[in-house]
């Protein structure tokens, strides 16, 4: 018996061997239903069933060729593939929504705003999905990225101190409670080692914790922090990370920096083995505030669908220290290099 179930008998692994000495459509393999042999098959009385699964023998094809007819039962089927939308409308237009065994890469430049809309991604996971969610924030203590997605919940950005100053204890706990306070947030304490090797064994031990999406910010350090060339490591860990999303059936949503050129850094290797590559633009010195908390976000490449492009822009209200999508008057606004206007403001009642 096979360890996938099936069961194999003495001569079929012979029987392979010599069909692929004969030419193509030449060769058919007779696996018998009732008897062992066609002694059997003649002392039993069964000659007619004999004929009959002789002639209905399929033809030989190698291991790892499909004819097409055969593909029928797998076509009908439908698609049981998981997936969630995105917390931006606009991005879900584009990628219709996240999938599990799939490698999201998003990049940006430094500063840009990265964290925060990881932030509202996993802020959305957590309330759109029952799997846990693995949260691998590198540049950050394990108290920030709980405070962050904390913040999301309470529309503060509770890592203010003023902010911070006028939450009671019993509200940040009601924070706490509805958000990180559960067995579907999982950390990773990367205090002291970021070896590609430990992290993957980190993200392969979150997946056996049930975590089914996984957030890693950012691919950028790890490399980093490694001795030798970095465009390899950087294929290096991308590759694996991409064979664990298929063998574990996860969805990876990893960051990694830009060059100057406004390019993938190091390496297009990542570009090649990710599913979705969303970029994400901020004019980060521009003179006017609004047009500054402006992030314009582009899918750049789209495995799932072809579909690329501009798909939303992200406006960052300070005060709540949320994302939130601009209309098309905005975006037209914007676009034409106009400054802040009252009528560029969504109803925050929709944030």
């Amino acid at each position: 018996r096979m360890p996938d179930g099936t069961s194999r008998f003495p001569g079929q692994d012979a029987a392979q061997d010599v069909a692929q000495l004969f030419p193509a459509k030449k060769v058919r393999i007779l696996t018998l239903q009732k008897a062992k042999d066609a002694n059997d098959y003649l002392r039993q009385g069964l000659q007619k069933d004999f004929v009959q699964e002789w002639w209905r023998a399929p033809i030989f094809t190698p291991q790892g060729i499909v004819l097409g007819l055969d593909l029928w039962d797998e076509i009908s089927k439908e698609d049981s593939t998981e997936s969630v939308e995105y917390p931006f409308s606009g991005l879900n237009e584009l990628t219709y929504g996240l999938r599990l065994s799939e490698l999201v890469v998003i990049t940006a430049d430094t500063g840009v705003g990265k964290t925060q809309v990881l932030r509202e991604i996993t802020h959305h996971l957590l309330n759109h999905t029952p799997h846990a969610i693995g949260m691998m924030f590198l540049e950050e203590p394990m108290k920030d990225t709980g405070l962050g997605i904390m913040s999301v919940e309470a529309n503060k950005p509770l890592h203010l101190p003023d902010v911070r100053a006028s939450v009671s204890q019993e509200e940040l706990r009601k924070y706490y409670d509805k958000t990180v306070n559960s067995d579907r947030i999982i950390l990773y304490d990367h205090f002291g080692s970021n070896e590609i090797s430990d992290l993957l064994d980190k993200i392969r031990h979150m997946a056996a914790m049930g975590a089914k999406y996984i957030i890693l910010d950012h691919l950028s350090i790890v490399v980093s922090d490694q001795n030798g060339d970095e465009r390899k490591q950087l294929d290096e860990i991308s590759t694996k990370i991409k064979q664990l999303t298929v063998e574990l059936n996860i969805c990876v949503i990893a960051v990694i920096h830009q060059n100057r050129q406004g390019q993938i850094r190091g390496t297009a290797g990542v570009e090649q083995l990710a599913n979705i590559v969303i970029k994400l633009w901020r004019d980060k010195e521009s003179d006017d505030p609004w047009r500054r908390n402006v992030t314009k976000v582009t899918v750049q490449k789209n495995r799932f669908c072809g579909r690329t492009g501009p798909a939303c822009y992200l406006f960052y209200d300070v005060e709540t220290g949320r994302l939130s999508e601009l209309d098309k008057t905005a975006i037209t606004q914007y676009e034409s290099g106009e400054s802040e206007t009252k009528s560029l403001f969504q109803n925050k009642e929709g944030w």
